[in-house]
């Protein structure tokens, strides 16, 4: 007796635990077809948190009797998931690189600038000596000569050594006239490869380098409006998750609207707004245009829902 009662609770459980399982299959498997339904509408495949789901609730596919489209939408969504986290590192790094290029270069043209002047003012105080030299020098063959025409009896030196004396001072003076002479050309040289290169930088370098940074800032703002809806597709599929898996029509509310403020376009976005009204059988009125019909449905619930906050936005993004 003992015996057939407890052959009984084993059999008992045994049963209990393989239709929790069928069940459980069976759940899974009706998300899956639902999930790629969806996909063939709207183009939407699964995010992280919906292959984890999966995942975790069945460890064979073979076991939930799926299509072969349906296996390889689950495939496909792997690689999508894949693919999003790739492009969004190589984004990152594509950007540091080419802010830091653009960086590098705009300090070798002003290490030019900054050179060259350098140099000017070198050559400038070198200009300046040879001219105070140059007026010394000048200044002492004006008062020799004089001396010499107005005291010749003075000087107790022969003519010729009068004029020997005056030549070297002459040659002198002639030899600081052709040293200044080269000084100030070179002076000008400089002078007229600063304004140069300051012309350059001012227009032509600028222009460039304009040119550069507003092409960058476009490739910048389409990656970026690319960004923008890929997250807005995320934020709509968790949305989508919420409402129908957990049953919490404010975190879809708040997902929903803000994927349908990052990207108006976003269809799966006002599908899940206007589902947050059904599961209320709420009337708000009818319009023919999703964007009207969206942002009337915002207007309504905001105060009673709210708007995603930025820690939650940043966790959601993050997880997926």
């Amino acid at each position: 007796m003992k015996f057939e009662l407890s052959h009984d609770t084993l059999a008992k459980a045994i049963y209990d635990m393989a239709s929790d399982e069928s069940k459980n299959n069976l759940k899974i498997r009706n998300f899956v077809k639902e999930r790629y339904l969806y996909f063939v509408e709207n183009k939407s495949f699964l995010t992280k948190d919906d292959l984890a789901y999966i995942s975790k609730s069945c460890k064979d596919l073979k076991q939930l009797n799926l299509t072969k489209e349906e296996i390889d939408f689950i495939k496909r969504s792997r690689n999508a998931v894949k693919r999003q986290y790739y492009w969004t590192v190589g984004s990152t790094v594509f950007i540091i690189v080419a802010l830091g290029a653009l960086f590098i270069w705009a300090m070798r043209g002003w290490g030019a600038v900054e050179k060259t002047r350098a140099r000017l003012e070198l050559f400038n105080q070198e200009k300046n000596k040879a001219l105070d030299s140059l007026q010394s020098v000048q200044r002492r063959v004006d008062s020799l000569a004089h001396n010499l025409k107005e005291g010749e009896g003075l000087l107790q030196i022969s003519e010729k050594e009068k004029e020997e004396l005056i030549k070297q001072l002459v040659a002198s003076r002639d030899s600081l006239e052709q040293a200044l002479a080269t000084v100030t050309k070179e002076n000008v040289t400089l002078k007229a490869r600063a304004r140069s290169l300051e012309e350059i930088n001012k227009q032509g370098g600028s222009n460039k380098l304009q040119e550069k940074i507003e092409k960058k800032e476009k490739e910048l703002k389409n990656r970026d409006a690319s960004l923008q809806k890929s997250q807005s597709r995320i934020l709509s599929s968790k949305a989508h998750y919420a409402l129908d898996k957990d049953k919490n029509p404010k975190l879809a509310f708040q997902l929903a609207r803000e994927a349908y403020e990052m990207d108006p376009t976003n269809t799966e976005a006002t599908t899940v707004l206007n589902q947050v009204v059904n599961s209320r059988n709420d009337y708000i009125g009818q319009s023919n245009s999703p964007k009207r019909r969206a942002d009337q449905i915002i207007r309504t619930y905001k105060a009673r829902y709210g708007k995603l906050t930025s820690a939650a936005k940043k966790q959601a993004l993050g997880s997926n």
